[in-house]
C-alpha cells in the first residue's frame, strides 16, 4: 500500500486509546514513518485568573496513568508513544521542521485552549509562508477529525450556530439519529517509528506511576470493598465491566445513595473526559447489554444520560471560548466576585452542612454525582451571589472527570445561565431530607465539623461589626 507521507506526526490529546480512534488509523495508513506524542501543556499546573489551577492534583495523577496505559497499549502494536512536557505550540514549531515533518493528524478538540493550540501553529504555519521558508513547517497538512462524541456534525441538517441550546430539543432530535459503531483499528501495517533525539530529553516526562493510593468508589457496606479510578483504557474498560456483570445484577446502580457514589448515572465519566473510552464504545455496550437481558429501564436512563453528555460536548464546540463568557443578563451577580465567601465555599466551610459534605468529598475524590454539583452550584451562584465562572473554574481543576462540555456547559444549566433553563435555587433541607435522611452522607463527609458563618469582611475585605 503507498503511503501519501514519508514522516507525519500522530498527537494525542483527548483521544487517549488505540480502540475505536479515527485519527490513529487515518495517521498508520497514511505514513511511512510516525512521531507519536502527548504534550501536556506545563500551562495547565499554573495559577490563573480565577485563582486555581486547570488541572488538580486528583485530575493530573488520572491523566498521567491513563497517558502510561496508553503508552502500553501501544508499545504492544509496536507503537512509540512519546511524552512530552512544556509548551505545545513551540516544542511542535520546533519538532516539525527538525524532523521533516510532513502532516500532522489530530482530533477535534473540544475544549477551547486545546484548539487553542491547533489555531496558534495554523498562525506560525502562516508566518512561515508568509516568510517564504523552506522546509516542512510551511507546507505541513493538517488532518483534524470528529473523535470524541456520538455523532458526526454531517448527521445534522443544521450548523453548528443553530444547535438547540436546550437538551431536550437536542434529544428529541438525535434519537432519530443512528449512532455508528465503535470503529476497529486494525494494525496490520504499522509505520516505523520516528524518534526524538537527546535534545529532547529536557522536556519528556517519565512515566513510572504505581496506584498505590487509589480512590475508593464504595463503601464498605458493600460487597465489592475496592473498585478505584484509575486512569487508562484497560482499567476503564474493567470499570465497565463491573457495572455490567454486578451492579446491573444487584439492582444498585441507581441506588437511594444518591449523594455518595453508588447512584451516579455515569460513573464511566473519568473514562470519557479524557477520551480513553470513546462514547461509541460505551453506547454499544449498553444496547448489547439490552439485547442479552432484555429491556430495562436502566438501560434507557443510561443512554439518555449519553445522550445529555453529547449534547454539552456540541453546546462547548458550539460556543468555544464564548463559552466562558456566557452570562445571565437579568442577575446583578454575575460579574461579582467576594473572596471571603468563595474561600469559605471552596473549603467546604459555610453555613451548610449539605454543602460542606459534598465539597469535602469533591476536594478528597475529585468526583461529584449530579445532585451534589447543583448543592453546590446553587450556595455559589444564589446564596453567595458569585459569578458562576468561578465555580466552574474550580469544579475544573478537582474533577478527575473533567471536560469542557458537562463542566463548563454544565454550569450554563446549573446556573441557568441560558434562558431554556428555568431551574429554580436548590433547597438543601430538602435535598438532605430527601436523599440523606439519616445524614450518613453528611457524617461521611463531616459536613457539620465545618460550618461556619460567612461574611465576616466586606467585598473588599474590611472587617464588618
Amino acid at each position: 500500500m503507498v503511503k501519501l507521507f514519508k514522516k507525519g506526526i500522530l498527537l494525542f490529546t483527548n483521544d487517549l486509546r488505540a480502540f475505536d480512534n479515527k485519527v490513529l488509523d487515518q495517521a498508520i495508513k497514511s505514513c511511512e514513518s510516525l512521531l507519536v506524542l502527548s504534550i501536556v501543556d506545563e500551562q495547565q499546573f499554573v495559577l490563573n485568573s480565577f485563582d486555581v489551577r486547570r488541572m488538580g492534583h486528583i485530575r493530573r495523577r488520572f491523566y498521567y496513568q491513563t497517558l502510561q496505559d496508553l503508552q502500553i497499549e501501544l508499545a504492544g502494536v509496536h507503537l512509540n508513544l512519546n511524552v512530552l512536557i512544556g509548551n505545545p505550540i513551540q516544542l511542535l514549531s520546533k519538532i516539525i521542521p527538525e524532523y521533516d515533518i510532513e502532516a500532522l493528524f489530530i482530533s477535534r478538540a473540544i475544549d477551547p485552549s486545546a484548539r487553542e493550540l491547533l489555531r496558534g501553529l495554523e498562525r506560525t504555519i502562516q508566518l512561515a509562508q508568509n516568510a517564504e521558508m523552506r522546509g516542512t513547517l510551511a507546507h505541513l497538512k493538517i488532518f483534524e477529525c470528529m473523535n470524541y462524541s456520538l455523532f458526526d456534525q454531517s448527521q445534522f441538517d443544521f450548523e453548528l450556530k443553530d444547535l438547540p441550546d436546550n437538551v431536550y430539543d437536542f434529544i428529541q432530535y438525535v434519537e432519530a439519529i443512528a449512532v455508528k459503531p465503535p470503529f476497529y483499528n486494525h494494525f496490520k501495517s504499522v509505520p516505523t517509528n520516528a524518534f526524538l533525539g537527546p535534545e529532547y530529553e529536557q522536556y519528556r516526562l517519565r512515566l513510572d506511576f504505581e496506584p498505590a493510593k487509589e480512590i475508593s468508589l464504595f463503601s464498605s457496606s458493600d460487597r465489592q470493598l475496592h473498585h478505584s479510578f484509575i486512569g487508562g483504557s484497560t482499567f476503564g474498560l474493567q470499570q465497565l465491566q463491573f457495572y455490567l456483570q454486578e451492579k446491573f445484577q444487584e439492582r444498585q446502580f441507581f441506588g437511594a445513595r444518591i449523594l455518595g457514589f453508588d447512584s451516579s448515572d455515569l460513573l464511566m465519566t473519568p473514562w470519557l473526559a479524557n477520551g480513553s473510552i470513546s462514547l461509541r464504545t460505551l453506547w454499544y455496550a449498553l444496547l448489547e447489554y439490552e439485547d442479552s437481558h432484555g429491556q430495562s429501564g436502566l438501560i434507557t436512563r443510561l443512554l439518555q444520560s449519553l445522550l445529555r453528555y453529547e449534547h454539552c460536548q456540541w453546546i462547548a464546540l458550539k460556543y468555544g471560548a464564548g463559552l466562558y463568557e456566557l452570562k445571565r443578563d437579568t442577575d446583578a451577580h454575575t460579574r461579582t466576585f467576594y473572596a471571603e465567601r468563595f474561600v469559605a465555599w471552596r473549603n467546604g466551610c459555610t453555613p451548610y452542612p449539605l454543602v460542606n459534605a459534598c465539597m469535602n468529598q469533591l476536594n478528597e475524590t475529585g468526583f461529584l454525582t449530579n445532585i451534589a454539583k447543583r448543592v453546590l452550584a446553587s450556595c455559589l451562584v444564589d446564596q453567595f451571589q458569585v459569578s458562576w465562572k468561578y465555580g466552574a473554574a474550580y469544579f475544573q481543576m478537582q474533577f478527575v472527570d473533567y471536560d469542557p462540555g458537562t463542566t463548563w456547559g454544565g454550569w450554563l444549566e446549573l446556573a441557568r445561565v441560558l434562558p431554556t433553563y428555568k431551574r429554580s435555587s436548590v433547597d438543601f433541607d430538602s435535598i438532605a431530607r430527601l436523599h440523606d435522611p439519616d445524614g450518613s452522607y453528611i457524617r461521611r463527609w463531616r459536613g457539620e465539623e465545618t460550618v461556619m458563618p460567612v461574611d465576616n469582611h466586606d467585598m473588599v475585605g474590611w472587617p464588618l461589626g
